[in-house]
């Protein structure tokens, strides 16, 4: 069962969280370092310090941790390759032949063919750099383990740059991203939340679809890193799921009295890239409530009960209940799939399949909370085929993905589910391995 969610964390999650550090860091400086770093952008054009494309070997930058698979990638063919230690004295750490197999690119521009090369056996840690008998050579790049943490950490405090309604201060930037509090903007009674990637509202879309993989690197990997310099660390709780309440708090923040969500605190008008400023913009407005959004915020909130109740039981119990309320709401209008037009980018007004997808959410939140058998009843009269990757505009995968975990689901289902995923991951890895960097083609908005 898990082995699905962490596939579907690292190849979707991961690289969705990184496309938000780029936004965050743009997003949230002052114009006038925005401005200077355009002018040093110029000057360094100028003096053609900018090497070509892939005019050398291309290894990850991150690095590798000792045991997995290490390859690096050639503009050119080779007959051999050298992996040079340069943090001790040069020596040749490893000595590899000819490339273990060729990819026909069409994405590399004029370089129609890739040579790859392979130095998995090499397990020691240090820094080093790969020069090839074609005369290229890489970047330097690290194995160690823990290789990932700080990608890992940056990916998570990226989450804290976008914060809506508070301040950001200096001391939890730990750089030059700060703004004062934009709370006197919010609409009455709405709290915390995330500003978008490229402007400054907040939307059920996106801020249910990052609470998801947030949930789920909780639920599959127990961090207990509390350090990560948001002011909630040194509390004794995970930053991880200090930083996912800030998003939930939203939207327990953003359901009516009738039990529906709000699908968004938004602003509709935006000033030239690099002017705008979240403590100077006009007051949010409160979106309109909806089936759709009411169905994301029912399943989102009722995986994170779950998953709180040995942390916090109060929140956990809180998140039920208005749950509980929202889920009713789906059943008072069984027929209705309504998302409002305030902030049309990511309206989904009368869309009977994404109708679907998240009724069929809500239910497996649901069953995975409670593991009342009702809901394993609902469930199956919204199920949905796979066809789709998961995004902030369908649910239906993260839907399939709780239902593997609920305890009360159906056996037979949750095995049907999991030829589907794994059938889906095998065309992902096969895709990777046509490409001449190993990326998967598979896409949405929100990766890379």
């Amino acid at each position: 069962m898990n082995s699905f969610s962490k596939f579907s964390f690292k190849a979707v999650g991961f690289t969705a969280s990184l496309i938000i550090i780029v936004a965050a860091l743009l997003a949230l400086v002052d114009p006038g370092h925005l401005i200077s770093k355009h002018l040093a952008w110029h000057r360094r054009a100028a003096l053609h310090l900018e090497p070509a494309p892939f005019d050398g070997l291309a290894a990850s930058q991150v690095g590798y941790s000792p045991h997995m698979r290490k390859e690096f990638s050639s503009p050119k063919p080779f007959t051999s390759f050298r992996v040079i230690r340069i943090d001790t004295k040069g020596e040749t750490a490893f000595r590899g032949g000819p490339p273990i197999r060729t990819i026909a690119s069409d994405d590399t521009g004029a370089i129609r063919t890739v040579w790859l090369g392979d130095f998995s056996s090499l397990n020691t840690e240090g820094r080093y750099r790969i020069v090839a008998d074609n005369g290229l050579s890489t970047f330097p790049f690290d194995i160690r383990v823990g290789i990932f943490d700080n990608a890992l950490r940056s990916v998570q405090r990226a989450f804290y740059y976008q914060r809506a309604f508070t301040e950001i201060d200096a001391k939890h930037a730990e750089g030059p991203w700060i703004h004062a509090s934009d709370a006197a903007l919010a609409p009455p009674g709405i709290k915390k939340g995330w500003h978008d990637a490229g402007d400054f509202s907040t939307y059920s879309a996106s801020t249910n679809s990052a609470l998801f993989w947030m949930l789920s690197a909780f639920a599959d990997f127990s961090p207990t890193d509390d350090q990560t310099g948001i002011p909630e660390s040194s509390n004794g709780i995970s930053d991880l799921l200090d930083e996912a309440r800030w998003g939930l708090e939203w939207l327990l923040s953003s359901q009516a009295g009738s039990g529906a969500f709000h699908n968004t605190t938004c602003q509709d008008h935006y000033g030239p890239y690099g002017t705008n400023l979240p403590e100077s913009m006009p007051p949010y407005r409160l979106g309109e409530i909806g089936t759709i959004a009411t169905g994301r915020a029912v399943g989102t909130l009722a995986f994170a009960s779950a998953l709180y109740r040995g942390h916090d039981p109060a929140f956990s119990a809180k998140m039920l209940t208005a749950a509980m309320l929202g889920y009713r709401f789906l059943h008072d209008h069984p027929d209705e799939n309504s998302d409002g037009p305030t902030c049309p980018a990511m309206r989904q007004d009368q869309m009977p399949a994404v109708g679907r997808d998240v009724r069929m959410y809500a239910a497996a939140g649901m069953l995975l909370a409670t593991g009342e058998p009702r809901f394993n009843t609902d469930f199956e009269s919204n199920v949905q085929p796979l066809e789709n990757d998961p995004s902030y505009l369908r649910s239906n995968v993260y839907a399939a993905l709780l239902y593997l975990r609920a305890r009360a689901g159906n056996p037979e289902r949750q095995k049907s589910l999991g030829a589907e995923f794994r059938q889906h991951a095998a065309m992902v890895v096969r895709d990777g391995s046509h490409n001449a960097f190993g990326w998967a083609g598979r896409d949405f908005w929100g990766s890379i």
